[in-house]
């Protein structure tokens, strides 16, 4: 598994796809991601808002059409989607925050760190690369860049 050290042992479930290939979805590797096992006392009870979350009068929040909503209920994600705003923006209502304040520094680090590696592995094995032109910055920047710099010696 790209997201775990050898020593880690996962409780992988069962495929949502099985012909041609085993598949798994992003909602079930989340899962492993905040609880990688049975005996892992993790268990994140989290309702938050999505990047792309709209209140509609009269309807529950998580049968939203677009998937708006996220809901874990024991670490299993119901509903939702996993996005910047439920992952870790900072906000009280995010995954990692949740982890932090409920089960400690230590299970929050090995979750992030689990994330990490599943992101830095699987990029390296389907490739990805940049060019120079994505890093350089612009000439906007440049200039406020120069701004500050004058005025921080000015």
């Amino acid at each position: 598994m790209y997201m775990v050290d050898g020593n880690v042992h996962l409780d992988l479930p069962p495929p949502a796809i099985l012909k041609p290939q085993c598949l798994w979805t992003g909602k079930q590797i989340f899962n492993v991601l905040m609880r990688p096992n049975k005996t892992s006392p993790v268990l994140v009870n989290l309702d938050a808002a999505c990047r792309e979350y709209k209140t509609n009068p009269g309807q529950p929040r998580d049968l939203d059409q677009n998937d708006g909503w996220l809901v874990i209920r024991n670490s299993e994600v119901m509903c939702g989607v996993m996005d910047k705003s439920t992952v870790g923006s900072g906000k009280k209502d995010s995954v990692f925050y949740v982890i932090l304040r409920d089960f400690g520094p230590d299970a929050a680090v090995h979750a992030m760190n689990r994330l990490a590696k599943l992101a830095s592995r699987w990029l390296t094995n389907q490739g990805f690369s940049i060019g120079i032109s994505d890093v350089y910055p612009g000439q906007q920047l440049v200039q406020l860049k120069q701004e500050l710099v004058e005025r921080a010696y000015a």
